[in-house]
């Protein structure tokens, strides 16, 4: 048996000596109808009973005069039947569940905070007990119960429906609705406010409806084709360390028709004060049909009433979209540390944004970043204290990856997404990986049956993975006019020389009608060639550095100097000064950060921090990096293999499987360690 926590869903407790008529109408006239109603027992020594308000509107129109009795008596909650409790820090493992349940509740878990209130209710899953009356009244038939009043909750949990009473004669035909078109243009829209409080609730408004005729929101996406055959889906995306979802992360939003539009709303509110952006990705299927992008400001006060309109970005599907297997993750906060959400969406394996959910991680969360860091600075330890001197030094630095990768997959996947890939992997000819968390190598993955314990021969990166660092789309046509290079110059020998990757330049891009841009290798140079973003394509080659006290300060070492006071000094760039100031979004380039081994006494692998995240808030179309400094000839080889493949009419993700390919033959684990962002269709034009 398994924990399934619903986590962001919002829930009211009421008291069980309540009428359960007093409790039914209450939920029904809340605008805000909560997801789950918990019954509390004081008297039962403070027991508690998870319900999802649609069961007790279907036992109470199923089980005559139910509703003008206390719930407790109605529902019969006996002390069997409440729901277990898990206390903070304690294992789930620690939970043993009924071998008998008269009420749903007796099949759910609530999570309680440090304060002893309830915090998050989670399901069980694979429970395989006993149902016993009045277990079936919370589940009538379809056909008995008023519209849409009980959910098709058997089968998830092994309970058998009751059978359904003989069908009645069928009413007098209507006139036919008009048939939609296979294909039709709709827009879609949003509205968002400029401000939030922390701890305040605030709504993001999303509309789907026919072009013609269309009353958008203030900014739309406009000139969207959808398929009638399946719904629009948004997802909410959003910085976990700064805003939380207090609801549904995803909306599914049937096909409009001529003047019945599909509306949804989603609900947030702010953690922390501060700047945030919150995103929205509409996707049908695997295919990406545009984004919004809406900047918030969280204020400790109370805000001012105002809405704003979003940055908005849309595109036309993509036959080549059905390749891949879409897997969007989203950040909870749970207690101290979160879960990961998982949306699904495979044409090959038959996921339409199935939802799965990670392990809770605990005490995981910092006040300085994301609440993922304590979990891959383990990852990073393992990794970053192997010296690699020798041949033997690389096979136990390949022997410690497949361990990492293996644990990685326990620890991060559901093992129900696990099974539900794991007979069709092979089917999957590429991953596009949706996340705002930028940390975890989610490239090193390697699946592992939680059954048979068999471990893929892949890693995921294997796959075709790429990556987009959150819900904003990129373009998927890269320039090819203008190319600019740094290679990092080290006159007084503080680092060794490098040059494969600009001699690769020098002499295979004329061959293609481009003569590359030289800058120089000085900060002043760099940051300013930044500022201006006169480039399609950006290459740089040099040496990394980090101080794993504070990681996500790492330096791009490009040159070195002497100085009167100082003696010989590095000349470096630093994440936080690029992303400030350089301005990529006119052009949206190809930014390709190949930094190497620095080539000092007893090497070891060094993290290269926030580079991804920094060039991609600065308005980088695409952008190729690795999550550790990587040596200088497989560096080479991945650059030539991917420039090559891309000059040469192949998209982008193609042209990552290419080069990694390339690396992977000469025999260390720098192939491994590239990160690529954008879109997998992109080709250069």
């Amino acid at each position: 048996m398994e924990i399934w926590w619903n986590v962001g869903e919002s829930f009211r407790v009421f008291a069980a000596a309540r009428p359960l008529d007093d409790i039914v109408n209450e939920l029904e006239a809340d605008p805000e109808m909560p997801a789950w109603a918990i019954l509390h027992r004081p008297e039962a020594g403070n027991r508690l009973y998870a319900f999802r308000p649609e069961e007790l509107f279907a036992y109470r129109a199923m089980v005559d005069s139910s509703g003008s009795q206390p719930a407790v008596d109605a529902l019969q909650l006996h002390e069997t039947g409440s729901s277990p409790e898990l206390q903070p820090g304690q294992p789930e493992s620690d939970l043993t569940a009924p071998t008998v349940a008269q009420q749903p509740s007796a099949l759910r878990v609530i999570r309680l905070d440090a304060d002893g209130q309830p915090e998050v209710v989670g399901d069980m899953v694979g429970w395989d007990g006993e149902i016993a009356p009045p277990f079936e009244d919370f589940f009538p038939a379809r056909a008995a119960a008023a519209p849409d009043l009980a959910p098709d909750l058997g089968p998830s949990l092994g309970i058998d429906e009751p059978p359904a009473p003989p069908p009645a004669p069928p009413p007098p035909a209507p006139h036919p609705a008009p048939e939609l078109p296979a294909d039709i243009d709709v827009v879609l829209s949003g509205e968002a406010p400029k401000k939030m409080g922390v701890g305040k609730k605030a709504t993001i408004d999303i509309r789907l409806e026919t072009s013609e005729g269309a009353t958008p929101l203030p900014v739309a996406l406009t000139g969207v084709a959808i398929q009638t055959r399946s719904d629009v889906v948004a997802t909410l995306s959003v910085d976990a360390t700064k805003v939380s979802i207090d609801g549904p992360y995803q909306l599914r939003l049937a096909p409009p028709g001529p003047g019945a539009p599909s509306l949804g709303e989603f609900t947030v509110s702010g953690r922390v004060a501060g700047a945030t952006t919150i995103d929205v990705l509409f996707q049908q299927g695997a295919s990406d049909l545009g984004s919004l992008s809406f900047p918030v400001t969280i204020t400790a006060s109370r805000p001012r009433t105002a809405r704003q309109s979003a940055q908005a970005v849309a595109q036309p599907p993509n036959p080549g979209d059905e390749d891949y297997m879409v897997l969007q993750i989203i950040e909870f906060p749970f207690g101290d540390g979160l879960v990961f959400a998982y949306s699904v969406s495979s044409d090959a394996l038959r996921l339409d944004h199935a939802p799965f959910q990670s392990k809770p991680f605990g005490a995981l969360a910092d006040s300085g970043g994301s609440a993922t860091r304590g979990y891959v600075d383990g990852i990073y330890q393992r990794i970053e204290t192997q010296v690699l001197e020798t041949y033997d030094d690389f096979q136990v630095f390949d022997i410690k990856l497949r361990a990492i990768s293996t644990d990685m997959s326990d620890q991060l996947f559901d093992p129900a997404f696990v099974r539900a890939v794991w007979d069709h992997r092979d089917q999957v000819r590429g991953i596009k990986v949706y996340s705002r968390e930028p940390h975890i190598p989610w490239e090193l993955v390697r699946l592992r049956h939680p059954d048979t314990g068999e471990v893929d021969d892949r890693y995921l990166c294997e796959y075709g993975l790429l990556r987009n660092l959150g819900g904003t789309l990129r373009p998927r046509t890269i320039g090819r006019g203008d190319w600019a290079y740094v290679v990092g110059e080290y006159p007084n020998g503080t680092q060794k020389a490098l040059g494969e990757d600009a001699a690769y330049l020098a002499s295979a891009l004329p061959g293609h009608g481009i003569q590359p841009t030289k800058i120089a290798a000085l900060e002043k140079d760099v940051l300013l060639a930044l500022e201006a973003g006169a480039f399609d394509v950006l290459h740089i080659a040099c040496h990394g550095e980090s101080d794993q006290a504070q990681i996500d300060d790492a330096r791009l070492i490009i040159g070195d100097r002497q100085t009167v006071r100082h003696g010989t000094q590095p000349i470096a760039i630093d994440a936080l000064t690029v992303q400030q100031t350089a301005k990529l979004a006119q052009r949206g380039p190809l930014v390709f950060l190949n930094a190497c081994q620095s080539g000092r006494e007893g090497q070891s692998l060094t993290r290269l921090g926030g580079w991804p995240a920094a060039f991609w808030t600065a308005g980088a179309g695409a952008f190729v990096g690795t999550s550790w400094s990587v040596y200088e000839k497989p560096a080479t080889a991945f650059a030539a293999a991917f420039y090559d493949a891309l000059l040469n009419g192949a998209t982008l993700g193609f042209a990552t499987t290419t080069a990694r390919a390339a690396a992977k033959q000469l025999g260390d684990a720098s192939w491994l360690a590239y990160l690529v962002y954008g879109d997998p269709q992109a080709r250069m034009g």
